[in-house]
């Protein structure tokens, strides 16, 4: 199927982000307190860290072993341990994160169907509209593409983007597909993430709280001298 001036536009190159440049400092009123909080939330996402992994190893396994047993896509499903609950979750891999060359080849040889598609955008230099030229190539494309410009529209002016996914189809032939517990593993590694939706805690009570301030409290001093920080805090030159 042929789709016009799509068809030869060139393929989207990602440029480097521009890095900030340090210039002198102006006073900001809470910036202090937003940063030591900023600080303790990084304290906290490093203890939560291995929690995070043994969760996700006991959900992976227990995926496993549904699959393996039952042959079917495993349901999503509440785990509860004490005071806390939480939605664990198996998901597809987002389509916004596109199989490498390598991982598509593993889908192929194993063949287990993914899909590639191709996504078009007008490029962003032609989307500026304090340019005269390019508010009148606008007003045209919002006519017709192809009839209104015809040979005058830039070669660039549409860019394109080709990236092969991961679809539901793929799931369900990872599960049904009676293969062993090694391939199995490997290909729900690529195919799947591992979600642990908001936890709760059942009742309100400090306990548990107090418990998880004391482990950051951990990480952010080093020792018993409280002046000594820990390794999630750096201080710039």
């Amino acid at each position: 199927m042929t789709v016009g001036i799509f068809e030869n536009a060139p393929t989207k190159v990602k440029g480097q982000p521009a890095k900030p440049v340090r210039e002198k400092t102006t006073l900001v009123e809470g910036l202090e307190m937003y940063t030591s909080m900023s600080v303790v939330c990084s304290a906290l996402a490093a203890k939560m860290a291995p929690y995070a992994r043994n969760i996700k190893t006991f959900m992976q396994r227990r995926a496993l072993s549904e699959i393996l047993k039952t042959h079917k896509r495993p349901a999503n499903f509440f785990g509860s341990e004490g005071n806390s609950i939480a939605s664990l979750q198996l998901r597809k891999r987002s389509s916004a994160d596109a199989l490498d060359e390598k991982e598509h080849k593993v889908f192929v040889d194993c063949n287990i169907p993914v899909q590639t598609i191709t996504e078009y955008t007008i490029n962003s230099k032609y989307c500026d509209t304090s340019v005269p030229a390019n508010v009148r190539r606008l007003r045209k494309v919002s006519v017709a593409i192809e009839k209104a410009l015809g040979s005058n529209c830039p070669d660039d002016f549409i860019v394109s983007t080709t990236k092969t996914i991961v679809t539901d189809d793929t799931l369900e032939a990872i599960c049904f597909g009676r293969r062993s517990k090694a391939e199995t593993e490997m290909l729900l590694g690529l195919a799947t993430t591992l979600a642990i939706g908001k936890p709760e805690l059942v009742r309100n009570t400090t306990d548990n709280v107090h418990e998880a301030y004391d482990q950051a409290y951990e990480c952010l001093f080093e020792g018993d001298d409280p002046d000594m920080m820990g390794p999630v805090f750096t201080t710039k030159g």
